[in-house]
């Protein structure tokens, strides 16, 4: 029994955590598209159909592979895009915020100001890359 017990831990350890080389392409695939397609309004069945994933494989191996979610990743992606805007150009927050699709100016504020730490205006102002 000892025997047995001892073989168990010289196995070797597969883990169930590993994404497989076809899903990683898959992920790596969406990871351009949403590179390309930020603006765009998605949900993650809309995702998931995309690159032929399911649900839970897509999220899990998104957040798996590059450490963070997808929609995180999205965000990440549009605040960079709007400080990039405030900062080059002469874009009233407003614009930005409806460029960004934010249906209320004050929403896109408080989301801009949890990501950068400013709110928009002031980083517009000071044209300082946060």
């Amino acid at each position: 029994m000892l025997a047995l017990q001892i073989d168990q831990f010289k196995a070797p350890c597969f883990d169930q955590d590993t994404i497989n080389p076809s899903e990683a392409e898959k992920l790596y695939q969406l990871k351009a598209y949403l590179n390309s397609h930020f603006l765009t309004t998605c949900s993650l069945t809309q995702l998931s159909r995309l690159v032929l994933l399911n649900e839970f494989k897509l999220k899990k191996g998104f957040k798996q592979l590059f450490g963070v979610t997808v929609f995180s990743y999205i965000r990440q992606l549009r605040m960079e895009y709007a400080g990039l805007l405030l900062r080059d150009c002469t874009m009233p927050v407003e614009e930005v915020s409806e460029r960004l699709g934010y249906e209320h100016p004050q929403h896109f504020s408080i989301a801009f100001k949890k990501y950068s730490g400013v709110n928009p205006s002031h980083y517009q102002r000071s044209k300082v890359q946060y």
